[in-house]
């Protein structure tokens, strides 16, 4: 589970790039899930997300993951949007927790980000750009599994 506060001008600036990124070592390894909304001590923020804001966001979440190669099918992910709640476990208003899941895969392909980059979840953390000797390595561990 990897987490991103998803404070400032993050979902503007940088969400889309995170996005393919985490999804695409997610493909490349065992499944996983990114919240944005919460920070990297666990603690639930939200970010601020009307109806429309959700709408536009699960439509540039899609395109993002359209732009993956070879092919994502959206049997392979979920886009959630979680209300966030106070003590009493009453929602705030307008604030959500975007849970993107991948599901674990087949790992018969390498998974690419639109700039050609390969990225992979190792040992807690995603790692990359990998470069050719990495990804060599990759392909040794996850063995016949995987086709480039």
């Amino acid at each position: 589970m990897e987490f991103k506060a998803g404070q400032g001008s993050y979902m503007q600036k940088q969400l889309k790039e995170h996005v393919a990124k985490y999804i695409c070592a997610f493909l490349n390894s065992e499944g996983g899930t990114l919240l944005v909304g919460v920070n990297d001590s666990g603690e639930v923020l939200g970010i601020q997300c009307t109806q429309h804001i959700e709408d536009l966001l699960r439509q540039k979440m899609d395109a993002t993951i359209k732009e993956i190669a070879p092919q994502v099918f959206p049997n392979m992910y979920t886009i959630d949007f979680v209300p966030v709640c106070d003590i009493a476990h009453v929602p705030l208003e307008n604030r959500k927790v975007l849970e993107i899941t991948v599901k674990q895969t087949s790992m018969s392909s390498l998974y690419q980000t639109h700039h050609g980059h390969v990225f992979v979840r190792r040992d807690g953390s995603v790692q990359g750009p990998l470069k050719a000797s990495d990804i060599q390595e990759w392909t040794r561990m996850v063995g016949s599994r995987l086709t480039i």
